[in-house]
C-alpha cells in the first residue's frame, strides 16, 4: 500500500496521532500542536505544557489534555484557541497517555482520579466523578491518573486508574 500523503512536522512526535478522516493532529517534543491535511501543515500552536495523550480531532476542533491538567480546544481549520479549562489536583502525573475521548456529544477526560464530561463547545463540565481515591504518604503513592480509554455501555462509563481498580 502506498501512502496517500506525508508531512514533515520538523520535530519528534511525543504522543499518538489524532485523526478525524481529514485533519491529522500531533504534539511534538517542543510542546507544539501541529495540524495537517492533504500533505500540508495547516497550523502550529505552542502549548504551555507537555502532553502525553494523543490529540483528539472531532467536530471541527482539536482537543488536548496537558500534563498540568489543562484541557484545551483549538479550531481545527486555523488553530485559533477556543477555550481552556484547568483542573487542580496532585502535582505529579504519569508520563503515560491519559484519557481523552468523545462519548456521544461529550468530551470525556481523565483529570487525576476524576472522570469529567465536558461540553466540547465551551469546556464546561456536565459532570465530574471521582473514580479512584489516592492513598499513601507521598506523591508517587498517591498517583491515580486515569490511564485507559473508557468502556461505554449505554449510560455507564468505566475506566481504569493507575494503582487502582476499574470503576464505573
Amino acid at each position: 500500500a502506498q501512502p496517500l500523503w506525508s508531512v514533515n512536522v520538523q520535530d519528534d512526535v511525543v504522543a499518538g496521532i489524532g485523526f478525524d478522516g481529514a485533519t491529522v493532529a500531533v504534539a511534538t517534543t517542543r510542546n507544539q500542536l501541529v495540524a495537517a491535511a492533504n500533505g500540508q501543515v495547516l497550523w502550529r500552536a505552542q502549548l504551555p505544557a507537555r502532553t502525553y495523550t494523543q490529540p483528539l480531532v472531532a467536530g471541527g476542533r482539536v482537543f488536548v489534555l496537558l500534563a498540568d491538567q489543562r484541557v484545551s480546544a483549538f479550531d481545527a481549520s486555523n488553530g485559533a484557541p477556543l477555550w481552556t479549562q484547568r483542573y487542580v489536583g496532585e502535582p505529579l502525573v504519569l508520563a503515560h497517555p491519559g484519557l481523552l475521548v468523545a462519548v456521544g456529544n461529550a468530551l470525556v477526560v481523565g483529570v487525576g482520579e476524576r472522570l469529567v464530561a465536558m461540553n466540547p463547545d465551551n469546556g464546561q463540565a456536565a459532570w465530574d466523578v471521582p473514580l479512584a481515591q489516592s492513598r499513601g504518604v507521598d506523591g508517587v503513592e498517591r498517583l491515580v491518573d486515569l490511564v485507559s480509554e473508557p468502556a461505554v455501555i449505554g449510560s455507564v462509563v468505566c475506566a481504569r486508574a493507575f494503582q487502582a481498580a476499574v470503576s464505573c
